[in-house]
């Protein structure tokens, strides 16, 4: 089990359980979804309607924190040009403000974990520093 801190987990296409499963066997209390979006076409499942409540019956925490989420465009004179992914420089760049800074969890909170889309806004783990988060970054592989 990773130490305590932040992980990152993307839903894909797998069943809830699958994901209750996974989440369970790391340890996670709380998923915070980082989701600007919330919503998955593919898998209803995972939609703001239904997954803090599933989550809820399966003894796990839930929290939308859209401020800690993806689908952020890049900045004009972006210090991130290394990242050849639109997407992943704009996330970069909001890594940096001070708007993200006032949305980051301090490594003292609860276990964690995030759930993004992972086609969008999936940062691989350990990747990118974060400001405020002095615990490893584990990206769950499942």
């Amino acid at each position: 089990m990773p130490a305590a801190g932040v992980s990152t987990i993307g839903h894909s296409t797998r069943k809830l359980s699958e994901l209750v499963d996974a989440l369970r066997s790391f340890g996670v209390r709380t998923l915070v979804d980082v989701r600007t979006v919330p919503r998955s076409r593919h898998c209803p499942t995972f939609n703001t309607e239904t997954l803090p409540e599933s989550l809820r019956e399966a003894g796990i925490g839930y929290r939308h924190e859209k401020g800690l989420g993806g689908l952020r465009k890049p900045l004009k004179d972006s210090v991130n040009g290394a990242w050849r992914n639109e997407s992943i420089r704009g996330f970069a760049d909001y890594l940096q403000t001070e708007t993200f800074a006032a949305t980051t969890p301090t490594s003292t909170a609860p276990r964690t974990t995030q759930v993004s889309s992972p086609r969008r806004g999936a940062v691989p783990g350990g990747a990118i520093q974060v400001p405020g988060i002095t615990s490893p970054v584990t990206r769950f592989s499942w």
